[in-house]
C-alpha cells in the first residue's frame, strides 16, 4: 500500500508539471513563475473583477504568473484588465484573453497551480469542481455553491469576507502552504481530484433525505 500512494504521488506530481510547462510554452509564459494562477470567468461583476484583480497583483509580486481566460466581459471590465495589461507589461508573466475558449480553458485547468473564484456569489459554481478534479486548488469566496464543495484547507481556501484585506490573507496563506508545505498542497490536491459531484452521489443523499422525513398518509382535510 506505501508503495502505491508512493507511486501515485509522483504520477500527480508528474502529470501536474507536465501539463504545466506544456500550458506555459503555447501561452509564452515563464515556465519557472511559481505559482502559475488562473481564473478561467465572465468578466462581470458578480465574478469579483477587482479581487482577480488584486490577486494579479499580488501573484505577480509573489514572483508568479496569472492567466486570465475572461469570456464576455463587461466593456469597463475589458478596460480596467486593459489598463492592467499595459500597466504591468509582463507578457512572460500575465496572459489575458477575451473569448472564451473550450478546449483553451481545459489546458489552463490541466496545468495551473491555483485558481481563483471570487465571485459575489454562486449559486452552485462548475468551476471550482472542474479545476479541483484537475488537481488545481481552489481560492474562492465562502458563498452558496462555493461553500458547498472547496473546505478550507482540506481541498482549497477560502474567505469569508469581500474586503481586500481579507482576501490577500487567504491568497498569502495559500502562497505559503504551496512554497513550503508540498506534502499538504499534495494531500489537498489529492482530496479535491478523488471528490465525486455526480448525480450519482448525490441522488443518494437525496433519497437519505426523503427516508428521514417520510410524507404523512391518509391526511383528511
Amino acid at each position: 500500500m506505501k508503495y502505491y500512494m508512493k507511486n501515485q504521488n509522483n504520477s500527480i506530481k508528474i502529470g501536474k508539471e507536465s501539463n504545466r510547462t506544456h500550458l506555459c510554452k503555447k501561452l509564452h509564459l515563464d515556465h519557472k513563475a511559481r505559482p502559475l494562477v488562473c481564473a478561467i470567468t465572465r468578466l462581470v461583476e458578480q465574478k469579483g473583477p477587482r479581487f482577480i484583480e488584486q490577486a494579479i497583483d499580488y501573484t505577480l509580486s509573489s514572483n508568479g504568473a496569472f492567466i486570465l481566460l475572461a469570456g464576455h466581459p463587461e466593456p469597463k471590465e475589458k478596460e480596467r484588465f486593459t489598463k492592467l495589461e499595459r500597466r504591468i507589461n509582463s507578457p512572460s508573466k500575465l496572459f489575458i484573453h477575451y473569448e472564451f475558449d473550450e478546449d483553451l480553458a481545459h489546458q489552463i485547468y490541466a496545468g495551473s497551480d491555483v485558481i481563483i473564484i471570487p465571485s459575489s456569489f454562486e449559486p452552485c459554481g462548475l468551476t471550482q469542481m472542474i479545476a479541483m478534479r484537475y488537481g488545481t486548488i481552489p481560492i474562492v469566496h465562502h458563498t452558496g455553491g462555493l461553500a458547498d464543495t472547496v473546505l478550507h484547507e482540506i481541498n482549497g481556501f477560502s474567505y469569508k469576507f469581500q474586503e481586500k484585506s481579507v482576501f490577500e490573507a487567504c491568497l498569502k496563506t495559500a502562497f505559503e502552504c504551496f512554497a513550503n508545505d508540498k506534502s499538504k498542497w499534495l494531500d489537498m490536491m489529492k482530496y479535491g481530484m478523488n471528490q465525486d459531484f455526480s448525480w450519482k452521489n448525490s441522488a443518494k443523499k437525496y433519497l437519505e433525505i426523503y427516508s428521514i422525513h417520510k410524507p404523512i398518509q391518509n391526511l383528511e382535510f
